[in-house]
């Protein structure tokens, strides 16, 4: 069974999709504008909702300090993504990464390429902060790299998170 819920942001709206195991997937949806939507038809309240809405309300409020840690179902998400996302989600707030540290960090140098491909399919926005991961530093080239939401909403979420054009301009 699973439950869908659409929840407004400062990004935009978003739309949670949760199982029993946990949350499955945190998207944005493409469009943004008017009101926001009532929760999808047939579901109603749930715990991991609520732990969901606390960790928003941290992230965008309270500069970051998030201090619910929300069960998610990586059911269908391969072994090597499932250990890039565990990686991934020891980056706080404030802070990046590179896709080639992220490949060493798991054992896999050289894999900064299929880490970048990890970061484009991360099925959970925000709670796997794939923002944080960035293509190179340093003014080389390629880099903010891609974001499954949109280079504009990775740039909002890196401004929220303290960055300027150290990280912006790249």
């Amino acid at each position: 069974m699973t439950s869908s819920h659409l929840i407004p942001t400062p990004l935009g709206i978003l739309k949670a999709e949760f199982t029993e195991v946990g949350l499955r997937s945190l998207s944005l949806l493409k469009d943004k504008k008017g009101p926001p939507p009532p929760d999808l038809p047939g579901v109603g309240e749930n715990v991991l909702l609520e732990e969901l809405r606390c960790f928003l309300n941290g992230f965008f409020r309270q500069g970051g300090v998030v201090t619910e840690e929300i069960p998610l179902d990586m059911t269908g998400i391969t072994p090597f993504r499932k250990k890039v996302y565990e990686e991934l989600m020891k980056v706080g707030f404030g802070e990046v990464v590179t896709y080639g540290d992220l490949a060493h960090r798991i054992g896999c140098p050289g894999g900064a390429r299929a880490v970048g491909n990890a970061m484009n399919s991360n099925p959970i926005l925000l709670v796997i902060p794939c923002h944080r991961a960035v293509a190179c530093g340093n003014g080389h080239a390629r880099g903010l790299g891609g974001f499954g939401a949109g280079l504009d909403a990775k740039r909002f979420l890196l401004r929220l998170e303290g960055h300027g054009t150290d990280i912006l301009d790249l």
